[in-house]
């Protein structure tokens, strides 16, 4: 028997009770709303119930029903064989009510039923309900606040369940439903654009809305970054690529006073530059057969693209803006700032520990690493003298006698820093055995603490103590010491398998990093030094 307006103070009192603490009284009405699931109109009450006027204060209650709506949605929304499900009409009328009643004041509410309208048009969209994004559209443009809020959550909510959808047919009408990366892209940097105009005069004068353009800023650019990671060959249109690269590079190289202090911004300025550097489908394919040469094939298409990618890179980025670029992210985004320094004073171990963890999306300073680093990978014969002089001025402008912290100081850890990202590239600029012997750099045990046990003179016996005392604290502490991960470095003495089967370790070869120094440790004479 199905169910109708009267049966809503039943309707009503069961969902009051279900959520009651008394089990006594809860079982019951658990039971005789599963019992109701399957008779129709049934989510018809349930949407009564939570769109009614008068019951806007019971939010329990309007939630628990918009969670029996959205069980019955996954159950009983399709036609089965074991069910009779919800009737035509009942669907038309549910999805009706659910596009008038946009303006929930609720949150939570709110989401729930974006969640239901997303559930019903994987279903139903488009067949049984193509008036859908029209409606949403047509409701947005006299929208309030309140309202274009809850359009934009329920957008966002069913364009996402309609991309997961993966049969052939489904994926095409998405497609069409979502405009072009090459046409939307243009219009979020242009709202990226007319953000940052207020973004000095909101500081001062509208706190709350500077706060809004800074999050909003940060936000668009991440979606551009996700439509150029997921979608490159659309991205590489010269509508998109070439005016996003510029406005990246531009706010890296030259940005306003104000901006400087907005780092989330320009971090994702800088991935957005390193992801087009680095991204293969830019790259200039070697291989390839000719399948048809009358038909121009899918491979074909992307190769073109890549092509006039690579015209359109070589265009914004010459010679000499890549060298500029360089000099800037050496010069200005790789120094230790006043914070910086402030952190290491107050708690240098912290500061030590956070550098070595951070991602290098999330701070301003390994993000200009990592680009750095992709900068030079691709013009390292360009960049390698460069990095070079920038080494060469460092050190004839700060002595190895200087100890307090100058700008001269800093711009020579700047220098060290973007030296040892690139040493072996650079090793064709530099020859780091000239540097050592002319005392560039001199070695002392703070820059191996908490990265290194030094032995003086040591003996088969000593390793083999302290491999005794890693392997009880193993059992104390229940950790695990990964000694396999380690190296053993031998200074001034051959090969000795004893020493590396003693102590767990592997026994290192090669030249070895510590932040920015790069040591040969092979050689007894860096060691003189040692203080």
């Amino acid at each position: 028997m199905a169910l109708s307006a009267s049966d809503l103070p039943a309707m009503y009192s069961l969902l009051t009770n279900s959520l009651s603490a008394d089990e006594s009284v809860r079982k019951p009405a658990e039971a005789a709303l599963s019992q109701s699931e399957s008779r129709p109109g049934f989510c018809s009450c349930l949407m009564e119930v939570i769109t009614a006027k008068d019951l806007a204060a019971q939010v329990d209650v309007r939630l628990m029903a918009s969670v029996y709506f959205k069980n019955g949605v996954n159950r009983y929304w399709r036609n089965r064989r074991d069910s009779s499900g919800i009737s035509n009409e009942e669907k038309i009328h549910l999805r009706q009510k659910l596009l008038l009643h946009l303006r929930e004041e609720n949150y939570q509410i709110a989401l729930m039923l974006a969640v239901l309208i997303s559930k019903i048009a994987r279903i139903d969209y488009p067949k049984e309900w193509p008036e859908l994004f029209s409606v949403l559209a047509q409701q947005l443009q006299s929208a309030d606040i309140l309202t274009s809020h809850r359009i934009f959550m329920i957008l966002f909510r069913t364009l996402k369940e309609l991309s997961t959808k993966r049969l052939t047919s489904d994926q095409r009408n998405f497609a069409e439903e979502v405009r072009p990366v090459k046409e939307v892209s243009p219009v979020l940097l242009n709202a990226i654009q007319s953000f940052l105009t207020y973004y000095s005069s909101f500081q001062t004068q509208c706190p709350k809305f500077w706060d809004f353009i800074k999050r909003a800023c940060t936000k668009l650019m991440k979606v551009l970054v996700a439509f150029q990671t997921r979608h490159p060959y659309s991205f590489g249109d010269e509508c998109v690529l070439p005016p996003v690269m510029d406005f990246c590079l531009n706010k890296i190289s030259d940005p306003e006073h104000d901006i400087l202090s907005f780092e989330q911004f320009l971090i994702q300025c800088m991935v957005m530059v390193k992801s087009i550097l680095e991204c293969k489908e830019y790259k200039p394919s070697l291989t390839g057969r000719v399948i048809d040469e009358n038909r121009v094939t899918i491979e074909q298409m992307k190769k073109n693209i890549s092509s006039i990618v690579g015209g359109v890179l070589t265009s914004l980025l010459p010679n000499e803006r890549i060298v500029l670029l360089c000099n800037i992210l050496i010069r200005r985004y790789f120094v230790l700032s006043a914070s910086d320094l402030e952190e290491w004073y107050q708690n240098p171990e912290s500061f030590h520990h956070e550098q070595d963890m951070v991602q290098w999306t999330e701070k301003l300073r390994p993000c200009a690493e990592a680009l750095y680093i992709v900068l030079f990978e691709n013009h390292s014969q360009l960049l390698g003298p460069v990095v070079v002089s920038i080494l060469q001025e460092a050190m004839r402008g700060c002595p190895t006698s200087v100890t307090e912290i100058t700008p001269g100081l800093l711009l020579k850890d700047a220098a060290y820093s973007a030296a040892a990202h690139v040493y072996y590239e650079l090793s064709n600029y530099l020859s780091f055995k000239d540097w050592w012997e002319r005392g560039g750099v001199r070695v002392s045990h703070h820059l191996f603490v908490d990265k290194s046990l030094i032995f003086c003179d040591a003996c088969q016996k000593q390793i083999m103590y302290l491999n005794w005392i890693f392997m009880w604290f193993e059992a104390v502490s229940w950790l695990k010491i990964n000694l396999e991960k380690s190296e053993l470095v031998l200074v001034g003495v051959g090969p000795n398998k004893e020493f590396a089967s003693l102590s767990g370790c592997r026994e290192g070869e090669f030249h070895l990093l510590f932040g920015s120094l790069i040591a040969s440790f092979k050689a007894r004479a860096v060691w003189d030094v040692v203080e």
